[in-house]
């Protein structure tokens, strides 16, 4: 299984910015970040995918620091206007 720091991330791919490195630890532990950056959720969309990784795909419960940070980036980095802006590309 690849871990997220054995990746290489572009800046295209997940934008810097604060949580970014949590979203990286996170979620490509598991899984590839395509899938992340193809959901574009907003917050309350993405709480619930956390909950359902948490719940159905036994994703480590995430400290509610660590959790506040992803969910902040995501919101804004990972969302449908910015979906909608890369379909347009």
């Amino acid at each position: 299984m690849a871990h997220a720091q054995d990746i290489e991330i572009t800046e295209e791919e997940l934008p810097l910015g604060e949580g970014r490195e949590e979203v990286e630890i996170y979620c490509a532990s598991c899984h590839s970040l395509k899938i992340v950056t193809q959901q574009g959720l907003d917050r309350e969309g993405w709480d619930e995918v956390i909950d359902l990784m948490v719940e159905e795909m036994n994703m480590e419960e995430m400290p509610p620091e660590d959790r506040k940070l992803v969910l902040d980036y995501l919101a804004e980095h990972i969302d449908i206007e910015r979906l909608r802006e890369r379909r347009k590309r």
